[in-house]
């Protein structure tokens, strides 16, 4: 197991890549702007150990989602907090939907990330926010298994925003199952 420090990265290396972590460590000490070097889906390893799962060599990503939206995705707060301590600002980004983290929480049924996103100043950036769809965190709330009071009850939270359906998240609500 080895630590390597790229910029303002580390990368933690254990047994998994079969050669007691060696191997990456070698390539890396060879020429570690491979770091840097997109795959054919366009990711960097930054993306991939977002998401500290192996991914299979015919999942590829369409969404064009950053290392901080997979890792939304997946529930890995600690690596949202990294992210964010190296990139305070890279909560802004949406990917080609027009989703923000919170969407993609909430899509997800993230509920340990959406109480993060919930408890950040910058927040209220995000809660209203509307996707490609005119979808906010709310719509996406309604329509998924996820229950996070916290996001409902905000304050902040506009219940009676239209997407692009006429639809508010209230209306939502009512709709018969």
């Amino acid at each position: 197991m080895f630590d390597l420090r790229f910029g303002e990265f580390t990368i933690t290396s254990d047994k998994r890549d079969g050669c007691g972590g060696q191997s990456t460590k070698k390539l890396l000490e060879w020429k570690n702007d491979l770091i840097n070097l997109p795959d054919k889906y366009g990711r960097i390893p930054l993306h991939y150990a977002a998401c500290r799962v192996y991914i299979s060599t015919t999942t590829h990503y369409d969404g064009g989602d950053t290392a901080l939206q997979i890792a939304a995705a997946h529930g890995h707060v600690p690596v949202i907090e990294e992210l964010l301590s190296c990139n305070p600002d890279c909560w802004e980004m949406v990917n080609s939907k027009g989703q923000n983290i919170l969407h993609i929480a909430v899509d997800m049924n993230m509920e340990s990330v959406i109480k993060f996103i919930v408890n950040q100043p910058w927040f209220r950036h995000l809660i209203n926010q509307k996707d490609n769809e005119g979808n906010t965190s709310l719509h996406l709330l309604i329509a998924s298994d996820c229950n996070v009071d916290e996001l409902w009850k905000h304050g902040k939270a506009d219940q009676h925003a239209f997407n692009d359906k006429s639809m508010t998240p209230v209306d939502l609500l009512l709709l018969p199952c």
